[in-house]
């Protein structure tokens, strides 16, 4: 039983006190909160930070087949004890002042730094920014050497851009801008995986889907790119990346389009690319009306220029751009990782 362990009388109050207590605890998050200061001046979390990058720095050079670093949210259901008793983290959300907590700090004071280092094994990045809007700064100081040795780059930009304002700042393009320059630098890249859930309420004023992967691809080229997947882009036009595919065709084997909502007039634009892949999925919600089941190797044959026309389900091909199109997996892709 520990120490403090109180009536149930006083258990609500005792419970809400020890939840706040355990928020300025610095063996429980290792950045403290600050009252009344923001990031810019909490001169103390600065030195803090640097403190920590040493010992950071010195965990991973005992680490030498570390490969993959991943920044994502903590589980919101993952338990911090405290005091003898077990809070889970996401009664914390709600605590934490979005300005004190500017950004991902994990990512750009730690692990982007990490991979600037020399003789870095790192060469997997996976990162889901679910927590930043737009006025993020760390966005803008991204240094594209950091990408230069990952073969693998898997990026969730669920709330780069931000949701809530109905103008893009200047400040969400400029990193979209600065992203794109440490994409282009992987020049090792295998493998790369992008998201863009919550962007599409933007369509309209500039920044839809299909603008911002052409934002952020479109003047890349990979050598090496053999795996491409994409997922929650509504990508209403094709032509704003078309280009992209001709010019990865070589080494493309793997394509696969997750929530793109992707129509017929669309998927025979990739005809246009020249491709040579070896699979082809399309994943979108629900399989009624409105969606068009198609095999695998069908559409993979079809984009590949072998096969004259897929098989349409009965559909009339005039009636084809009101559906999206979605693959059955009869077959199983090859070297996939």
């Amino acid at each position: 039983m520990p120490d403090n362990f109180v009536r149930r009388g006083d258990m609500f109050e005792s419970m809400l006190q020890l939840q706040v207590d355990l928020v300025s605890h610095r063996e429980t998050f290792w950045i403290p909160r600050l009252a009344g200061s923001s990031w810019e001046s909490a001169q103390g979390v600065r030195e803090i930070i640097n403190e920590f990058r040493d010992h950071f720095y010195q965990l991973l050079r005992r680490m030498p087949n570390l490969t993959i670093f991943t920044s994502c949210p903590m589980p919101a259901d993952r338990l911090l004890p405290y005091e003898g008793y077990p809070f889970q983290a996401g009664a914390f959300r709600a605590m934490i002042d979005s300005k004190l907590y500017s950004g991902n700090q994990g990512l750009f004071s730690f692990l982007l730094p990490a991979l600037r280092q020399e003789n870095s094994t790192i060469t997997t990045l996976r990162w889901a920014e679910e927590t930043v809007g737009p006025e993020n700064s760390g966005m803008l100081s991204l240094g594209a050497d950091a990408f230069k040795t990952l073969t693998t780059i898997d990026l969730c930009l669920t709330n780069l851009w931000g949701r809530d304002k109905p103008i893009v700042p200047e400040r969400a393009r400029a990193a979209t801008v600065q992203l794109s320059a440490c994409l282009r630098a992987a020049d090792q890249l295998c493998h790369l995986k992008l998201c863009f859930e919550g962007t599409s309420d933007y369509y309209g004023r500039g920044f839809s889907s299909s603008r911002i992967m052409r934002k952020l691809v479109g003047e890349a080229l990979w050598p090496r790119l053999t795996i491409f997947h994409v997922s929650d882009a509504p990508l209403r036009s094709m032509n704003l990346t078309i280009g992209f595919f001709q010019k990865h065709a070589g080494t493309l084997r793997h394509l696969e389009f997750g929530h793109c909502q992707l129509t017929y007039p669309q998927i025979k634009k990739l005809k246009s690319a020249h491709l040579q892949l070896d699979y082809i999925r399309l994943v979108d919600p629900g399989c009624g009306a409105g969606r068009i089941k198609v095999p695998g190797e069908q559409l993979c044959a079809y984009v590949n220029n072998m096969l004259e026309q897929y098989d349409t389900d009965g559909c009339n091909p005039s009636e084809l751009r009101r559906f999206f199109i979605t693959t059955e997996d009869t077959y199983k892709a090859s070297n996939i990782t």
